[in-house]
C-alpha cells in the first residue's frame, strides 16, 4: 500500500465523511432508563401475553396460549439450531456457507501468529482496506474497521498476536480481510425482514482547530456520562492510552478533521458508538442480509455484519460474518438516530406473527 494514497484515502473515507456529515450537527440522544438485553426480550414477551418460565438463571422457557413457542440462554435463542451456532462462531467457516449460497464475501488470508512477515506481504499487496481479527469468535476476538497504513497494520497484528497467545490451539490464526473503504452495518434479521440496522463508529473526535486530542477525547468521555446506555461503556482514555495508537495527545486538530482513537467496533468499554441507520438502507443491503443468514442452517434471526461503501447502493457490499446471539440493547438504544423495538421484533416471530 502507498503511504500517501494510504493517507489521502483514510481522510476522505466512506466512515470519516459519515461521521461529517451525520454525527457532528446532530446531539448524542441522552436515555436515563435502559435496560439489558435479557430485561428487554423479557419486558416483551410479557408485555404480548407469553408467559416465562425461568429455568436456570439466564435460561428461559417462553410459553403461548399453552403450547412452548421457543426459548433463550442468555442471548442464544432457539432461533439458531445447534449447526448455526457452531458455524459462525469461525469467520472462515461462515464466509464458506455464504459463498457457496452466492453472498457476496471479501477474499481473506490466514496466518499463524509467527508468520508476521508472509502477513506484512500480504498486505502490501492489497488495495483498499484490511480488517486485522481473529479467525473465531472465542474470548479475546474483537471486530475492528480496516486499515490502510503499515503502521497501523503493525499495531494491529501485535495486538492479534497477543491476544492469540491465549486462546485454545485451533483459535489462533490471525485473519486479514480485505475490503473496499465503507461503513461497519450490524444489520438484525428476523425472519424474512430486517428489524433494525446501524452502523458502528469507532472512538473519534472531531477537530474544533482549539483543543487538543486529549481535551476533545476528555469532553467526549464527559458528554456520554449523561447517557446512561453509553456511561457503562465508557472508554479509557489518557496520554499513554493516544500514544499507544500514535496519536500525539497535544496535536490541535484543525476544524472539521475526524480523527479516530481506536479500530474496534466491539462494544462493551472500547468507546463505539451505534447509528440506526434502518429508514436509510437501501433494499439491496437488506436483501443480501437476509440472503446471508438463510445461508446459515437453521438460523432465523441474527446480526449479519457488513460493509458496505454506501447506504444507498448494494453495489461492492460484502458479508463479513454473522452472529447468531447478538445483543439487541446496541438496536435498542443508538447512540444517534431513531429508537428500535428489535426485542417485540424477536417475540413476535417466535409467536408465529410479525404484525404491529
Amino acid at each position: 500500500m502507498d503511504t500517501a494514497a494510504s493517507s489521502e484515502q483514510s481522510s476522505s473515507s466512506p466512515m470519516d465523511r459519515f461521521i461529517s456529515e451525520r454525527l457532528a450537527p446532530e446531539d448524542l440522544r441522552i436515555r436515563s432508563n435502559v435496560f439489558s438485553h435479557s430485561s428487554l426480550v423479557l419486558g416483551a414477551a410479557r408485555s404480548l401475553g407469553v408467559k416465562v418460565r425461568k429455568v436456570t438463571k439466564d435460561h428461559f422457557v417462553l410459553v403461548y396460549k399453552g403450547e412452548v413457542i421457543g426459548g433463550f440462554d442468555g442471548r442464544a435463542t432457539t432461533l439458531a439450531s445447534s449447526q448455526a451456532r457452531r458455524v459462525v462462531p469461525s469467520l472462515t467457516l461462515t464466509r464458506t456457507y455464504l459463498r457457496a449460497s452466492g453472498v457476496p464475501v471479501p477474499p481473506t488470508a490466514k496466518f499463524s501468529p509467527h508468520q508476521y512477515e508472509a502477513a506484512l506481504r500480504h498486505f502490501r499487496a492489497q488495495e483498499g482496506e484490511v480488517i486485522v481479527s481473529g479467525e473465531r469468535k472465542v474470548p479475546g476476538f474483537v471486530a475492528r474497521v480496516g486499515i490502510v497504513s503499515e503502521e497501523e497494520f503493525n499495531r494491529a497484528w501485535e495486538r492479534e498476536e497477543k491476544a492469540a497467545g491465549s486462546k485454545p490451539k485451533g483459535s489462533q490464526q490471525i485473519l486479514l480481510t480485505s475490503t473496499q473503504p465503507g461503513l461497519p452495518v450490524r444489520v438484525l434479521v428476523v425472519g424474512e425482514s430486517v428489524a433494525a440496522a446501524v452502523v458502528r463508529i469507532p472512538l473519534h473526535v472531531i477537530g474544533d482547530g482549539d483543543r487538543t486530542v486529549l481535551q476533545l477525547a476528555d469532553a467526549e468521555v464527559s458528554r456520554r456520562e449523561e447517557c446512561s446506555y453509553l456511561a457503562k461503556r465508557q472508554p479509557a482514555i489518557d496520554e499513554d492510552a493516544l500514544r499507544a495508537e500514535s496519536i500525539e495527545p497535544g496535536q490541535v486538530l484543525p476544524y472539521g478533521q475526524v480523527q479516530r482513537l481506536s479500530s474496534s467496533v466491539q462494544g462493551g468499554s472500547d468507546g463505539r458508538i451505534s447509528v440506526d441507520v434502518t429508514d436509510d438502507l437501501a433494499a439491496e443491503i437488506a436483501e443480501l442480509a437476509v440472503d446471508a443468514m438463510w445461508a446459515i442452517p437453521g438460523l432465523a434471526a441474527a446480526a449479519v455484519d457488513l460493509i458496505v461503501p454506501s447506504l444507498d447502493s448494494g453495489e461492492a457490499a460484502t458479508v463479513i460474518g454473522i452472529s447468531a446471539a447478538p445483543d439487541i440493547s446496541e438496536f435498542r438504544y443508538p447512540a444517534y438516530g431513531s429508537n428500535r423495538h428489535p426485542h417485540r421484533a424477536l417475540m413476535r416471530h417466535l409467536m408465529g406473527t410479525m404484525q404491529d
